[in-house]
């Protein structure tokens, strides 16, 4: 019987362990884009690749966002595996 209890126990306290995981939002956004306004901005609407570039480049050149190339190719490679319109 305390075998069980402890192996339900277990598995609650492993649970939000492993959605907190999930649900982490990507680092490279959270640094540069949250500077200026709250983040969820850019988890609300999918975009167009061509759509998300300029985004940026309007970001970078009105902005004055600062973005290594490095950077800007990370936010990229996220934005478009996740977040991407099809």
């Amino acid at each position: 019987m305390i075998n069980l209890l402890r192996s339900r126990l277990y598995l609650f306290a492993i649970i939000p362990v492993l959605f907190l995981g999930f649900m982490s939002k990507p680092e490279p956004i959270e640094q540069k884009c949250s500077t200026c306004h709250e983040s969820s901005v850019v988890y609300e609407k999918k975009r167009t690749m061509v759509e998300w570039e300029r985004l940026i480049y309007g970001h970078v050149s009105g902005y004055k966002l600062e973005l290594s190339p490095d950077e800007k190719k990370a936010i990229l490679e996220i934005l478009e595996k996740d977040y991407r319109l099809k």
